[in-house]
């Protein structure tokens, strides 16, 4: 494009100079603002039609507490309240069980090792802990 015609230009003839305009990106860009008109357009005149069909709607005849007439046919009925409703049951605290401290390790070296870890067989009756409870 030559220098004097890019002030007179569109910003998408810059952009697409010297590529395919053919294949639809170029049309839809161009014509961008006319479709977003024709869509506003037409979803305004569908919320518009729906709102004449509701407002054009039959209302429902409703019952008023006012249209009653016989006001003899009214029955009570008695009804019986609990007094006490049923108390909690809170579960009692359960006793703890044996625990392997399993979880705390120290690095040392092989000379300075007092306790080793515990076997499995050791650990079948017993929940993992951070100390030892028997």
């Amino acid at each position: 494009m030559k220098p004097e015609r890019i002030l007179q230009s569109d910003v998408l003839d810059i952009v697409f100079e010297n590529r395919n305009k053919e294949y639809g990106a170029y049309e839809l860009r161009k014509h961008y603002q006319g479709r977003m008109k024709k869509a506003l357009l037409t979803m305004l005149g569908v919320v518009v039609v729906f709102a004449v069909l509701q407002s054009w709607k039959v209302p429902h005849k409703r019952i008023s507490v006012y249209d009653i007439k016989d006001l003899d046919s009214v029955r009570l009925v008695e009804m019986t309240i609990k007094k006490d409703p049923p108390k909690l049951i809170i579960p009692k605290p359960v006793k703890p069980a044996a625990a392997i401290n399993y979880q705390t390790y120290v690095v040392v070296p092989d000379k300075f090792v007092h306790d080793t870890l515990h076997t499995m067989d050791e650990l079948v009756d017993k929940q993992i802990s951070n100390k030892d409870i028997a």
